[in-house]
């Protein structure tokens, strides 16, 4: 007890000359722990493939696995859970994938042809390569940063190098291969379509012919430079909304696979449509493919979507069916090739006398040119349907996986002035090394080659983008062999205008043994700029000079772990987007709105104060998100665009995190002051004017008129 009251008295006297807040505050060593912080999991990715000169053949394997690591428990946090309920422990959270290689838990893989050849050294060779030195950084642009080291050593040969994010994933590998174009400098590599003002950090491992890694090169860091490009551009960052999502109905019409599942190849937006009735936020309806064994069409409502934070199907509301699953062709679709395919709505254009829905069928793996486009009528059980037809040569240009895994419309001012009035969309991006090095995108008008044409006809088209097809020279930016797009829009919103592509970006080291695999694989947009689009239709540049200015990651908003995405529809006049989630027999519908922010600052209601020949005002703001500095103006008439260079300034250069501001003036009896805003923004650009306010201001009550009876 004499103890405790000592300690007391000792803590009375710190206290007493500290001050009373050192007393009430605990001493550091009592302080409060830091809060737990339960593990999460990371994204499902495929390990580097173990594959060097390890065997007669060169096959080595690899394993689809994920860390608790995003973040680590942390502070006695709740360790991650896995599939069969283990838990995660601090010297193993890692979790394989068993249901890879059909319960194997790892897939084979290495070169494409068994016949490697490897030296006697390398076939006995346990000694890493040296780690590479001095790397260095540079940032590019807003989407861009550049690596480069000094070249490591082996006692055999380095063959490639690793290179590592934050994360510790492998998202490039530098290597010579048969489509590096010449010239290639193993020890540089340029990392693309990142997010703008992000920061990255880097490191870089050497791989020798055996397949022995070199411990990793010091690690870099940079920061991209913000959104670098015009207010005519979407910018992704800030003017894509997610709204939520929806479920589809159930199985509809007599086929056998008159369902949703295992289809979205082909979304169509239908304006006209509003089972719901007028009023609505979501009016219109889709058209869109189902099951690929009889890949029929059907059409749906479009209910409310629903966000759901633990993104549960269950409390999403679901859509009708309008017309059941009908087939609305004869074509003969073989279901073991992998079928692909898009649809499309366009009001009745030229001497067609309806509206019409337009058709892709291509194969995955489809190895010559087929007839792969039509259209038919919206009635579905009286389609008359017209076609299939080419797009371009029968047998010649452009190649088939170019043409069939997308399809929308273009603005009509955009295609009457670029494209000769074509005004569908039509492209693609194979996953897989049969395929240009890129996305491709061609403009069609079946209706200017006919009325319609005949079929197997050649229609016509005009080249918007297309990248090399043979060899790695005139490649897209960022582009892997497993990258994979099955949708876009061709996006409009007040004077802002981007063609959206969307799909599935990979990235990190590609294998393969019956298909190609890559380290990761993500849902995302990917974001052109028309003009570059325009550029290449009028000949000012040539059609691979395109490259996509942005690229948005959006696979926290669906729900599979790692997601396909397929079909896509565009409502114009409200700017949303529906995209097609494929879920196996639980697919859903995604909607997202392009919704630019706000062009100008929001001044809120002044406080007034009028003294004797003085007006005191507060004013109060919400600036925008890129504002670097704000400038208040007043004038004793209401302020206009065209009058804000004659206001007076009342101050400048306010610092953005400045958002309220009080000046006094001199004032008679009468008068008006107003008050507006502006702001300097990054980008160098300035803010539109905001609202006007003005002081003093007057509440007016209206007088209130009671009905008597009499």
């Amino acid at each position: 007890m004499r103890l405790v009251k000592i300690v007391s008295i000792i803590l009375l006297i710190v206290a007493l000359a500290s001050g009373v807040d050192a007393f009430l505050s605990p001493p550091a060593a009592y302080a409060q722990p830091a809060a737990p912080v339960d593990g999460g999991w990371s994204y499902w990715y495929w390990t580097p493939c173990s594959k060097g000169c390890k065997d007669a053949e060169g096959w080595g394997i690899r394993q689809r696995i994920r860390v608790c690591n995003n973040p680590a428990p942390q502070d006695g946090g709740a360790e991650c859970r896995r599939h069969d309920d283990t838990l995660t422990t601090p010297s193993d959270r890692v979790e394989i994938d068993l249901s890879v290689g059909y319960g194997q838990g790892y897939i084979e893989c290495g070169n494409p042809t068994p016949d490697i050849t490897c030296s006697a050294a390398a076939l006995n060779d346990t000694t890493p390569p040296t780690t590479p030195q001095n790397l260095q950084v540079a940032v590019l642009s807003d989407t861009k940063i550049r690596l480069w080291w000094d070249h490591a050593t082996d006692d055999v040969a380095v063959v490639k190098y690793r290179i590592y994010d934050q994360r510790g994933f492998v998202i490039g590998v530098s290597e010579e291969t048969y489509y590096t174009p010449p010239g290639y400098q193993t020890n540089v590599y340029t990392v693309s379509l990142l997010t703008p003002a992000t920061a990255y950090a880097f490191s870089v491992g050497a791989v020798d012919e055996h397949g022995n890694e070199s411990s990793r090169a010091l690690t870099v860091t940079a920061t991209t430079l913000p959104f670098q490009h015009d207010d005519g551009l979407i910018n992704p960052f800030t003017d894509v909304v997610y709204k939520g999502a929806f479920k589809l109905p159930g199985p509809s019409g007599s086929l056998e696979y008159g369902r949703w599942g295992y289809g979205g190849y082909g979304l169509a937006y239908y304006p006209a449509s509003d089972p719901a009735g007028s009023g609505d936020e979501y009016p219109g309806s889709l058209f869109g493919r189902g099951h690929v064994y009889d890949w029929a069409v059907s059409e749906i409502s479009i209910p409310e979507p629903v966000i759901s934070p633990d993104k549960d199907p269950d409390a999403l509301n679901t859509a009708v069916t309008l017309q059941p699953f009908t087939r609305v062709d004869t074509f003969d679709h073989d279901p073991l090739s992998i079928p692909i395919g898009a649809m499309a709505y366009l009001p009745r254009q030229g001497n067609q006398t309806s509206d019409k829905l337009y058709y892709i069928w291509g194969s995955n793996y489809q190895w010559s040119k087929i007839p792969s486009h039509s259209a038919s009528e919206l009635t579905l059980d009286n389609p008359q349907t017209q076609g299939w037809w080419y797009v371009g040569e029968t047998a010649g240009h452009p190649p088939y996986y170019s043409t069939v895994f997308y399809l929308f419309d273009i603005p009509k001012s955009w295609a009457d002035q670029y494209t000769g009035g074509r005004m569908l969309l039509t492209g693609g991006t194979r996953s897989g090394a049969y395929n240009g090095f890129g996305t491709a995108m061609f403009a069609i008008g079946p209706w200017l080659d006919g009325a319609p044409p005949p079929v197997e006809a050649e229609l016509s088209y005009t080249t918007l983008l297309e990248y090399g097809q043979v060899t790695g020279v005139n490649t897209q930016d960022g582009r892997e062999v497993t990258d994979a797009f099955h949708g876009g829009a061709w996006i409009t919103q007040g004077r802002k205008t981007a063609v959206m592509l969307v799909g599935n970006k990979t990235t990190g080291e590609v294998s393969y043994r019956s298909g190609y695999f890559v380290s990761l694989d993500w849902p995302v947009f990917l974001f052109y700029d028309p003009d570059d689009l325009a550029a290449v239709a009028t000949g000012v540049k040539q059609a691979h000079e395109p490259q996509p200015y942005a690229m948005l990651d959006v696979s926290r908003y669906f729900f599979d772990e790692q997601p396909t995405l397929r079909g896509v529809a565009y409502d114009r006049a409200r700017s949303l987007v529906y995209i097609y989630e494929y879920g196996g027999e639980g697919p859903l519908i995604h909607v997202f709105q392009v919704a630019p922010p706000p062009t100008a600052p929001t001044l809120h209601r002044p406080q007034c104060v009028v003294g004797s020949g003085t007006l005191t005002a507060t004013l109060t703001w919400t600036p925008l998100t890129r504002t670097l500095t704000s400038t208040l103006y007043y004038s004793d008439t209401k302020l206009t665009e065209t009058l804000w260079v004659a206001a007076r300034v009342l101050t400048d250069s306010l610092p953005a995190s400045v958002t309220a501001h009080s000046v006094t003036l001199p004032y008679t009896e009468g008068e008006v002051a107003y008050f507006g805003l502006r702001s300097y923004l990054e980008g160098d650009t300035w803010s539109a004017l905001s609202n006007v306010v003005f002081c003093p201001y007057w509440d007016i009550f209206l007088p209130l008129v009671l009905k008597g009876s009499s």
